[in-house]
């Protein structure tokens, strides 16, 4: 949906905003002074109407009640009418430095911060499920980084159980959970596969989830069935261990999911990351036990090899040459899966 861009006017009570830094469905959210305090926030301003006016304001409320360390931290929400007599919903929020775990994920994030991240959000959404409060918009976009680890954000399309009231209608489709789309049934479970999601696109670098989903046959059909985490599986860089946590957070039938957000984080927690690999331009990278370790994927000639190296010294045992650029790939990834956790 296409806004004016208010940068560079005052809003509200007291809002300078000073740059976009992201839009919505909903509403776009400002870096901004709240020239009274002088302090630098981030501002959502939410466009409303009379007859969403009180489902809108539920947002702020919400989040606001389920306060946490792990939950982005509402300062503030008020009402604006702008010029045209338009109501708007104005959440002043804390600034988030960090950006978002879809950014990280256009950075090539690595597996042990992506487990990292998602271990905050689950701790977040476990608090939030104790209020009766469902997320309903668990992805990457809405997973912040801040000077504090990870934070859940945007409770946009929550549902607040207990009171048999949701912020708003939509849904995000492509995060959904299947007994979600067919009935829609919302609850802790519907919470923990968005989340799984979240992971499953996190630690396959998915960048771009929609021209993704879409080398599907049927892209609707696996949604429907629950099945897009088989259908479209997994980089051979992402080791077993984690596979089958995703498989579970994900799995088709609600009852055979983790029972909650917190089972689902005491899983991750269970991991031992061994290194933590980054990709490179020309393979991977890491720190362990003090040295640099590097593996090379490199063309030579016709063929491709893949180089190991600990520090300045070649591991020969665990370089391969004479390898298509295929197969010199897949090869690195297995060490990536194989040496990633203890």
């Amino acid at each position: 949906m296409s806004r004016t861009d208010l940068s560079g006017t005052v809003v509200g009570s007291s809002f300078s905003l000073n740059r976009r830094i992201g839009t919505g469905n909903f509403g776009d959210v400002y870096l901004c002074n709240q020239v009274v305090l002088n302090r630098d926030s981030a501002l959502k301003v939410v466009r409303t109407t009379s007859a969403d006016f009180l489902s809108n304001v539920l947002e702020p409320e919400l989040q606001h009640l389920v306060a946490h360390p792990q939950i982005v931290r509402v300062e503030s929400a008020e009402v604006w009418i702008d010029a045209s007599q338009n109501p708007h919903i104005l959440i002043e929020m804390e600034i988030m430095e960090g950006g978002s775990l879809q950014d990280a994920i256009q950075n090539d994030i690595s597996l042990r911060d992506a487990v990292s991240a998602l271990k905050d959000a689950l701790f977040a959404l476990h608090h939030a499920h104790s209020f009766g409060i469902i997320h309903r918009d668990v992805k990457p976009g809405n997973i912040l980084f801040g000077r504090n680890g990870a934070k859940l954000s945007d409770f946009g399309i929550a549902m607040a159980v207990s009171r048999r009231v949701r912020v708003s209608n939509f849904i995000y489709n492509a995060n959904l959970a299947p007994e979600s789309i067919h009935a829609p049934v919302f609850n802790p479970q519907s919470d923990v596969y968005a989340a799984g999601l979240a992971l499953f696109r996190a630690v396959n670098n998915i960048k771009n989830w929609r021209s993704t989903r879409a080398t599907l046959t049927d892209w609707k059909a696996s949604f429907l069935a629950g099945t897009v985490v088989k259908d479209l599986g997994f980089q051979d860089h992402v080791p077993k261990k984690l596979q089958r946590i995703i498989k579970k957070a994900c799995h088709a039938d609600p009852t055979k999911r983790f029972a909650s957000s917190a089972a689902f984080r005491d899983a991750l927690e269970r991991l031992s990351f061994e290194r933590d690999w980054k990709p490179t331009a020309n393979g991977w990278e890491c720190m362990h036990s003090g040295k640099a370790e590097r593996i090379c994927i490199t063309q030579k000639g016709s063929s491709w090899s893949v180089d190991c190296f600990r520090g300045q010294n070649r591991r020969r045992p665990a370089c391969k040459s004479g390898l298509t650029e295929a197969r010199a790939k897949a090869y690195a990834a297995s060490v990536i899966a194989e040496t990633t956790l203890s």
